[in-house]
C-alpha cells in the first residue's frame, strides 16, 4: 500500500470515529450528524488514486492550512482533507516557525501528494500565515483550515457544488465540536444552519454573525480581494473583522445545514482561543470588537442591535466568568472595554440580553470587582437561576439573598421578557384506556418563574389541530427534573386526555391507514403570557420511555409514539384495516380471531374480501406457515401451525416474524393487536406473540427467552428476589438452566439461589447484595443479565427484559436491610436496571428548591441554640468513617461516654462506631444535628449552605499534609469559584481549631486557607493506628484474610492521585496507571499482589476490569488497614506518602509527568525530587527491580527517608488523639479548661 493510499484510508477511519462519537453522544444533532455519517460512507466508495504525484493543472479550490506547533494533530488534519471526495484542490501548509516536528511532518505528507505544498516561514502569527497562503495560492475559491481540526469527507464537494450552482460569494457549512470524550454542537448552529438558504445576505439573517469563522467556509477569491484583502496581523480573533466586512458589504451567502467541519476543543488548553483568563487575550478581544464595531455601525438597525447583544452578552461573557480567577488589573481592562460598548449600545440591544448576562455586563461596566464576585459566586453555587415575579404589569427578576447588590442595579435591567424564560416539559407517560382515549402525563414548568401556570395540550400537523378535552393539574413538584433552587413549581404535574369520541370525530375522514406525524405541543400560560414546548422529551425510566401503541377507539383509530425519549415526542395516527380480537395457543398451533374494521371509513375495503383469504407468518418475504380464513368481516379466524417454526440458527438469540392477512392473493395488510391482549396470554416458551412498534401482530422465535415479572426485597436476608420466565432451546444452547447475574461496570454478582421449573419456565432467583469479598455491595447501577455458556456462536449475555405489567410499575422504589433500590427499564429492549444506594439515601425526587428551603430553615439563624454535649463527625463528605475524625471519636467515646455522637454517612450501609448515631447526609435529621450539635468535626468541608452557629465549635482536621498546592495557593483557573469561596468562608469565619500533622503543615495549611486561629500540630490522630504495632498486626491479618492473600505473598499498595486532564470515554476522571500494573504483575509473578487504591475522583472510571493479580481496593473504607497489609507502597503526588512513612516501610514513586504536574498543573510546596523519601521512576519497568529488592528486605530507610519523617511526621507516635483530647477537652464541654478557644 502506498503512503498516500494509507493516508486516505486512515483519514476515512478517523473521520468515521468522529462521526460515531457524534452518533452515540449527540442526539440533539442527529439530523446534522446523520448527514456526516452518510458522507463518510459515500467517501468509502470514492475511487482514489494510490498516489497523487502531480500538482493539479487547474485547481478550483485553494486549501490554506496555517500550522504552528501542531505535530500532535497536523497529520490527522491533512488526512481528513486527503479523504475528500472532491479532488480538484491544492493545499498550502504554512509552517509558521514551528519549534516541534510540525515542519518535517508537513514535508513528509507533501512528498506523497502532489496537491500539497509547504511554505516554511519565521513565526508571524495566524493572520500572517493565512495571508502567505492567499498570496501563494491561485484557485478561484479559497478555504482556511485550522491544523488541529478535521474536515468532513464530503465538505468540499457540498460547498463547491453550491458555489458553482448559485454563484454566491461565500458558502458556509455547519460545524460541530469534539474532544477525546464527546461531541457537541454549539447552540448558535441551530440559529444559522437550521435550513438551507441560498443567495441571501446578512440583512436577511442577522444571526449569521454568529458564524464568524473562516474555517467552515469557501470564499470566492474575487469577492475576498474586493472586500477583505488580508487578515489582520499581530492579533487574535482575526476572522471576525474579515467576515464582518463580507457581511456588511452584502456578499451573497449560501448557508448549508450539513456539517462540514469538526472543530477540536483542545484539552491541553493550548488553543489560542481557550485562554480567556489571559489579560492579553482580553485586550485583543476588545480591540477586535472595536474594529468590528467600526465596520458594522452603519449597517441595518436590526443587524447593529444584534451585534451589540452578541458582543456584550456572548463574546465578553466568557471574560466576565474569569474575573474570580484573575486580579484587579484584568478587571480594570475588562471594565473599560465593556463600558465603551455598553455606553453606545442601543437600549433594545441591552434589553434583549439574557438577564444573568445582562447583569454581569452592567456590573463589569459600572460595578466593582467585588460585586461581580458576589453574583458569580451565586451563579456558581446555583447556576444562573433567579426568581422572577410580577410587578406592576411587568416581570422583574433578582437573585434571592443578594438584595444589596440588586438594589444597585437599575430597575429596567431587572425586566425579563417572556422570550428569556425557557419552558421545560418532560412526559412521564403516554397511555390509553380500554376504548382508546389518549392520556398524556408529565411535568411542565418555567425555570426562574414564580407563577402558577395553566396548561393546554395539542396535537397538530398541516391537516389537523386537536386540543385535549381536559387538562388536570396536580399539586406535585417536578423534583429532580428541575435544578431551580428559588422557585417551588409545586403545581407542575399535568394530565391531558383526548377522549375516544373526540379522536373519532376529528379523524373520521382520514382516509389512510397511516397518517402523517402529529406534533405534540404543550402550552404553558401565566398572566397574559404563554409559552410552547413542541414535541417534549420523555422520561425513559418507565412506560413513558417507549410507550406501547394505544388501544383502538371505537372508530378504529390508535396512536403510536415516534421518536427517542431523549430527543422528543411526536405522534402518528394509525387506522388499521384489521384488528385482532383474540389469540389462543393449543397443540402446536395458534388461533387468531380478528375483524375487518369496515367502520373506520377507509377506502377500498372491498379489495380485502375474505373469500380465499389467509393469515401468514413470514420471515422477510418468505412465508413460513399460513392458515385459511373462516368467517366474515365482522368476525373471522385462522389457525396456523407453529410446529415447523424453528428457533433461529443465526448468531442471535431471537428472530422476529411478521404476521399479515392476504386477500385475493395480492392485497396484504397487517393485523392490529392490543398489548393488553398479548399480556393476557399464557407464556408459550420459545414462540411468543409480539406487537410491533406500530402495534401490529408479530411473533418472535427464540433460542433463549428470559423475562422478569416481579421484584421484591427480603429484609431478613438482605436479598433481592426476581421472578419470571426462562425458556431455552435444548438443541441450541448446551446449558439450559438459567444463569442470572447483576452486572455493573465494576461488579458481577451471581445469584445465590435459583429455582427453575423446566415445564412452565418459571424461575425465582435470589441475590445477596454483597460483593465477592462478602462486604455490603457498594452503590451502583446494575443490569439483570442472563449469562450464556462459553464457546457459543452467540452473544455472551442476554439483557433480561421486563414484562409489560412490571414496566407499568416503573420507576419503582424498594428497600432492603442495607440498600435502597430503584428499578427502571432501559433502552428499547426495556431491560431491567437496578440502581443501588444505601438505605436512608435522600431520594432523587427531592427538588433543589426543597433542599435549599430546608437548609435555610436550619442554618440561616446564627443565634440558634445548640445542644450541649453533642458532637457531629464527618469524614470525606460522609463517604466513609475514617481519618482523624474517627480517632477523635474513639478517644472521646472512651474518656467521655456521656457525649452524644452523631456521624454523617452517605447511606446506612456505612458502619459507624459503637454508640454513635448514623445520619444520612442531606436528610432533615442530618441538617438538624449539624445545625445544633455543640461541636462539629470534619476533615473536609460541609455543603455550601452550611452556616455555623455562634455557639458551635468547629474542629477542622483536614485530610492530609500537602505536597501539591491547595486552597488560595492553587492557580485561579484550577479551582471552581464555588469551592474556593466555600473553603475561604469556612476557614476565615467558621473554623475554630485546625489539626496539622507537623509544624510545617500547620504553617502551610494556615497560609493556604488564610486561617489565623488555633492549630494543633502534635501529630495526626488518624496515624495513631500506623504507629501502634498491635493494631497494625491485627489490621494486616484481617485485610489479608479478607482478600485471600497468603502470608508469604508480597503486597504492593499502588495509590496514585487523580489527574485533572485525563478522562475516560464517559467523561469521568481516568483510572491512573503509570505503573503499568498488567506488565508489572506479570514481571513479578504470583508471589506478588498489587492493591490498587484509586483516588475518589477516579473511583467510578469505566475502563474495564483490572488485570489478574491486581485487586481494586479503592472502595475499602479504611486506608490505614491497607497500609498495614502492604509490604511496600508506590504512589506519585498523593498525600498518602506523609502517612505511609510513619510505618517505616519502603516507598517509591512512579511519576512520568513530574515536570508538567509540578510546573503547570498544580505546583509543589517543596522540592519533591530532592526531598522524596524514596526513588522516582518513569514507569513500572524501572520500578520492578526496586520492588523485588524491597520484598527481599534489601531496602533500608535512607537518610532522606528519616529526614522526611523528621520534617513532616515528627509527632506521629500513636498518641496524637490522646494529646489532642487532653489539650482541648474543654471544646466538648468536659474537663478542665486547658486552652482558650
Amino acid at each position: 500500500m502506498t503512503t498516500a493510499s494509507s493516508m486516505q484510508k486512515t483519514a476515512r477511519r478517523k473521520v468515521r470515529q468522529v462521526g460515531s462519537l457524534a452518533k452515540n453522544q449527540l442526539v440533539r444533532a442527529t439530523r446534522r450528524f446523520n448527514t456526516s455519517l452518510a458522507e463518510s460512507e459515500s467517501a468509502e466508495k470514492v475511487q482514489l488514486a494510490s498516489a497523487i504525484t502531480d500538482f493539479p493543472a487547474n485547481p478550483q479550490l485553494s486549501v490554506i492550512v496555517p500550522a504552528y506547533n501542531v505535530a500532535k494533530y497536523l497529520e490527522e488534519c491533512v488526512e481528513s482533507i486527503a479523504a475528500q471526495s472532491y479532488m480538484n484542490w491544492e493545499m498550502l501548509i504554512i509552517n509558521d516557525g514551528s519549534q516541534d516536528k510540525t515542519g518535517s511532518i508537513a514535508d513528509r505528507v507533501a512528498a506523497v501528494d502532489g496537491r500539497i505544498r509547504v511554505v516554511h516561514q519565521e513565526n508571524q502569527g495566524l493572520g500572517a500565515a493565512r495571508n502567505t497562503g492567499i498570496k501563494k495560492s491561485r484557485a478561484p475559491y479559497m478555504t482556511f483550515i485550522d491544523s488541529d481540526d478535521l474536515v468532513a469527507p464530503q465538505a468540499f464537494r457540498l460547498m463547491m457544488e453550491s458555489a458553482e450552482e448559485s454563484g454566491s460569494d461565500v458558502v458556509i457549512g455547519s460545524i460541530d465540536r469534539f474532544n477525546s470524550t464527546r461531541h457537541w454542537v454549539p447552540f448558535w448552529v441551530d440559529l444559522v444552519h437550521d435550513e438551507r438558504r441560498i443567495g441571501i445576505t446578512a440583512k436577511e439573517l442577522p444571526a449569521v454573525m454568529w458564524d464568524v469563522f473562516a474555517c467552515n467556509k469557501i470564499f470566492k477569491r474575487t469577492t475576498w480581494n474586493d472586500n477583505v484583502g488580508e487578515f489582520p496581523t499581530g492579533t487574535l480573533y482575526e476572522d471576525q473583522e474579515c467576515t464582518a466586512k463580507l457581511f456588511v458589504n452584502d456578499a451573497t451567502l449560501d448557508i448549508l445545514p450539513e456539517t462540514v467541519y469538526h472543530w477540536r476543543h483542545r484539552e491541553d488548553g493550548q488553543s489560542i482561543t481557550q485562554q480567556k483568563s489571559n489579560i492579553d487575550d482580553l485586550a485583543q478581544r476588545i480591540h477586535v470588537a472595536e474594529r468590528v464595531e467600526s465596520i458594522v455601525h452603519n449597517y441595518t438597525t436590526t443587524y447593529v442591535e444584534y451585534w451589540y447583544k452578541k458582543c456584550l452578552g456572548e463574546d465578553l461573557f466568557y471574560y466576565y466568568r474569569e474575573v474570580p480567577r484573575t486580579g484587579p488589573e484584568f478587571f480594570e481592562v475588562l471594565s473599560r472595554g465593556v463600558r465603551e460598548f455598553y455606553d453606545v449600545a442601543p437600549r433594545e440591544a441591552i434589553a434583549s440580553i439574557d438577564p444573568p448576562r445582562r447583569w454581569l455586563a452592567y456590573l463589569a461596566a459600572y460595578g466593582t470587582r467585588e460585586d461581580m464576585l458576589e453574583l458569580l459566586t451565586a451563579f456558581d453555587t446555583y447556576r444562573t437561576y433567579y426568581t422572577a415575579v410580577y410587578e406592576e404589569g411587568e416581570i422583574r427578576a433578582h437573585v434571592p439573598q443578594l438584595e444589596r447588590l440588586f438594589n444597585s442595579i437599575p430597575n429596567d435591567l431587572r425586566l425579563v421578557k417572556p422570550e428569556h424564560l425557557k419552558p421545560q416539559v418532560v412526559l412521564t407517560a403516554v397511555d390509553s384506556d380500554y376504548n382508546g382515549a389518549l392520556t398524556i402525563e408529565g411535568f411542565g414548568y418555567i425555570p426562574n418563574l414564580n407563577f402558577d401556570l395553566s396548561y393546554a395540550v395539542e396535537m397538530q400537523n398541516e391537516q389537523f389541530s386537536l386540543f385535549a378535552d381536559s387538562v388536570v393539574i396536580d399539586e406535585d413538584s417536578p423534583g429532580a427534573y428541575t435544578a431551580d433552587p428559588y422557585n417551588p413549581h409545586s403545581r407542575s404535574k399535568f394530565r391531558a386526555t383526548f377522549t375516544s369520541d373526540l379522536i373519532n370525530r376529528s379523524f373520521a375522514c382520514v382516509g389512510q391507514t397511516e397518517g402523517n406525524e402529529l406534533d405534540l405541543i404543550v402550552s404553558l400560560s401565566a398572566k397574559e403570557h404563554s409559552w410552547e414546548v413542541k414535541n417534549p422529551k420523555r422520561s425513559a425510566e418507565g412506560i413513558g420511555g417507549w410507550p406501547a401503541p394505544t388501544e383502538m377507539t371505537t372508530g378504529g383509530h390508535r396512536f403510536v409514539v415516534v421518536g427517542d425519549s431523549s430527543t422528543g415526542t411526536t405522534l402518528k395516527m394509525l387506522t388499521p384495516r384489521f384488528k385482532v380480537l383474540a389469540l389462543r395457543f393449543s397443540d402446536g398451533s395458534i388461533r387468531i380471531d380478528a375483524e375487518q374494521c369496515t367502520y373506520n371509513r377507509l377506502p377500498n375495503h372491498a379489495r380485502f374480501g375474505l373469500e380465499n383469504a389467509c393469515v401468514r407468518i413470514k420471515s422477510g418475504s418468505e412465508v413460513l406457515t399460513s392458515g385459511l380464513v373462516h368467517g366474515d368481516a365482522s368476525g373471522f379466524y385462522a389457525t396456523l401451525s407453529t410446529k415447523d417454526l424453528n428457533v433461529p440458527h443465526q448468531s442471535q438469540f431471537s428472530q422476529s416474524l411478521n404476521v399479515d392477512i392476504i386477500c385475493d392473493g395480492k392485497f396484504a395488510a397487517p393485523l392490529a393487536v392490543s398489548q393488553q391482549l398479548i399480556d393476557n396470554l399464557e407464556p408459550q416458551g420459545l414462540v411468543a406473540v409480539t406487537s410491533s412498534g406500530f402495534g401490529y401482530l408479530g411473533m418472535k422465535l427464540s433460542s433463549v427467552s428470559t423475562l422478569v415479572e416481579s421484584v421484591v426485597c427480603d429484609h431478613e436476608s438482605n436479598e433481592i428476589v426476581f421472578s419470571g420466565r426462562h425458556f431455552v432451546a435444548k438443541d441450541e444452547i448446551r446449558t439450559y438452566v438459567p444463569s442470572l447475574a447483576l452486572v455493573s461496570a465494576d461488579d458481577t454478582i451471581k445469584c445465590t439461589d435459583l429455582r427453575w421449573h423446566q415445564g412452565t419456565g418459571s424461575y425465582v432467583a435470589r441475590f445477596r447484595l454483597v460483593d465477592r469479598g462478602g462486604e455490603i455491595l457498594r452503590p451502583g447501577r446494575f443490569i439483570l443479565q442472563s449469562l450464556m455458556p462459553t464457546k457459543q456462536n452467540k452473544p455472551a449475555t442476554l439483557w433480561v427484559g421486563t414484562s409489560s405489567e412490571l414496566e407499568r410499575q416503573l420507576p419503582k422504589d424498594l428497600t432492603s436491610r442495607a440498600h435502597n433500590l430503584r428499578l427502571t427499564a432501559v433502552g428499547k429492549s426495556r431491560a431491567l436496571e437496578i440502581t443501588l444506594t444505601g438505605p436512608g439515601k435522600t431520594k432523587d425526587s427531592e427538588s433543589a428548591f426543597q433542599v435549599r428551603s430546608r437548609s435555610l430553615a436550619h442554618f440561616s439563624d446564627p443565634d440558634r441554640a445548640v445542644e450541649p454535649g453533642t458532637v457531629f463527625f464527618e469524614s470525606f463528605s460522609g463517604d466513609s468513617v475514617t481519618d482523624s475524625p474517627k480517632e477523635i471519636d474513639k478517644v472521646s467515646a472512651t474518656h467521655f461516654p456521656e457525649l452524644k455522637r452523631f456521624w454523617s454517612v452517605r447511606d446506612l450501609s456505612i458502619d459507624v462506631p459503637e454508640g454513635a448515631v448514623p445520619l444520612v447526609a442531606g436528610t432533615d435529621e442530618w441538617m438538624y444535628r449539624l445545625a445544633t450539635s455543640s461541636v462539629i468535626v470534619n476533615n473536609n468541608n460541609f455543603p455550601h449552605y452550611f452556616r455555623k452557629a455562634k455557639a458551635q465549635k468547629y474542629i477542622q482536621t483536614w485530610h492530609g499534609t500537602p505536597l501539591k498546592k491547595i486552597g488560595n495557593d492553587v492557580p485561579g483557573a484550577s479551582l471552581s469559584l464555588r469551592y474556593r469561596t466555600l473553603m475561604t468562608k469556612e476557614a476565615e469565619t467558621e473554623w475554630d481549631l485546625m489539626l496539622a500533622q507537623s509544624s510545617w503543615a500547620a504553617e502551610t495549611l494556615s497560609s493556604a486557607f488564610a486561617f489565623d486561629g488555633l492549630v494543633f500540630d502534635a501529630g495526626y490522630p488518624r496515624n495513631d493506628a500506623l504507629a501502634d504495632k498491635s493494631r497494625m498486626v491485627k489490621s494486616r491479618s484481617s485485610v489479608r484474610e479478607m482478600y485471600r492473600i497468603g502470608e508469604r505473598q508480597t503486597v504492593i499498595l499502588y495509590a496514585p492521585t487523580w489527574r485533572d486532564d485525563l478522562k475516560d470515554s464517559s467523561g469521568r476522571y481516568s483510572r491512573i496507571d503509570f505503573l503499568g500494573m498488567d506488565n508489572t504483575i506479570k514481571s513479578l509473578g504470583s508471589d506478588y499482589i498489587i492493591f490498587y487504591r484509586g483516588h475518589a475522583n477516579s473511583a467510578h472510571s469505566r475502563q474495564g476490569p483490572l488485570p489478574s493479580g491486581v485487586i481494586d481496593v479503592t472502595g475499602h473504607s479504611d486506608v490505614n488497614e491497607l497500609m498495614a497489609a502492604a509490604d511496600l507502597m508506590i504512589t506519585d503526588y498523593s498525600s498518602i506518602m506523609f502517612d505511609f512513612v510513619v510505618t517505616g516501610k519502603p516507598i517509591s514513586f512512579v511519576v512520568p509527568d513530574l515536570g508538567r504536574y509540578r510546573d503547570d498543573t498544580r505546583g509543589f510546596y517543596f522540592d519533591f525530587e530532592r526531598e522524596s523519601p524514596g526513588p522516582l521512576f518513569s514507569n513500572g519497568e524501572q520500578a520492578v527491580p526496586w520492588i523485588k529488592s524491597a520484598a527481599e528486605g534489601a531496602i533500608t530507610n535512607s537518610e532522606k527517608y528519616l529526614n522526611f519523617v523528621g520534617r513532616f511526621a515528627p509527632s506521629d507516635d500513636g498518641r496524637s488523639a490522646e494529646r489532642f483530647m487532653d489539650e482541648y477537652a474543654n471544646l466538648f464541654g468536659i474537663g478542665s479548661l486547658r486552652k482558650e478557644v
